[in-house]
């Protein structure tokens, strides 16, 4: 039975990211089914992998953090409702823990610590504050919270950018980037076959001239 989803084309535009994911569900799921998942159905997996990731990202909007101090309940409630009052959603301040009692405290989901006094022996950031919060306090908490986890200049390589190539053709430009990527010791000869192989299941161009080829597997650890 054929499928048709009316909404693939935007599904591939805006969540590139999920599509790419629900191929690789795809190809698992014809295996172990012995079945042909056309691009339709991809298309209806990447939707349910999208909302998991929107879930997900809603859940991970605010950096959470843990108040420690070194037994003073007030001391710590007047930096919590501080926090609270200066970062308002930026900021999930699950709660406050006396220095004693933190080697006994979960801190898997905490991405940092305020404290009062100087702690050494955690495995996340401290950020070591003014028992009454001034400005430079509040400053550094918030350079904290505002920081992104990667800068975009990350992701580029000056080696690996090319502009107002001449290249017309998809083959071209494909040919091109391998030759390119095997010159700096990236990739081997098996890459531009598998990014065809990828190329057959579902096109990787988004419009605008815009694409992402890739293989559906990693050729390499390294990123570029």
């Amino acid at each position: 039975m054929n499928i048709r989803n009316p909404m693939l084309e935007e599904i591939k535009k805006n969540y590139s990211l999920a599509f790419e994911a629900a191929i690789s569900a795809g190809i698992t799921i014809g295996k172990e089914m012995e079945v042909e998942i056309d691009e339709n159905e991809v298309g209806y997996i990447a939707l349910h992998i999208g909302a998991a990731i929107e879930r997900r990202k809603l859940m991970s909007e605010a950096k959470r953090c843990l108040i420690v101090c070194a037994s003073g309940f007030g001391t710590a409630q007047l930096i919590y409702y501080k926090l609270k009052n200066q970062f308002g959603k930026e900021l999930d301040v699950v709660g406050t823990t006396e220095y004693y009692k933190l080697r006994d405290y979960n801190l898997n989901d905490i991405d940092f610590i305020v404290s009062s006094i100087p702690i050494s022996d955690v495995l996340v950031p401290v950020i070591q504050v003014n028992a009454i919060l001034g400005d430079n306090d509040l400053i550094k908490i918030g350079q904290f919270v505002g920081e992104k986890s990667h800068s975009i200049n990350t992701y580029f390589d000056e080696k690996l950018t090319f502009l107002r190539k001449k290249n017309q053709t998809m083959e071209e430009v494909l040919s091109f980037l391998n030759d390119e990527l095997i010159k700096e010791g990236l990739v081997d000869d098996t890459f531009l076959e598998a990014v065809y192989e990828r190329e057959e299941i579902a096109p990787t161009s988004y419009g605008n001239f815009v694409a992402i080829p890739h293989p559906i597997t990693p050729k390499t650890e390294k990123l570029f």
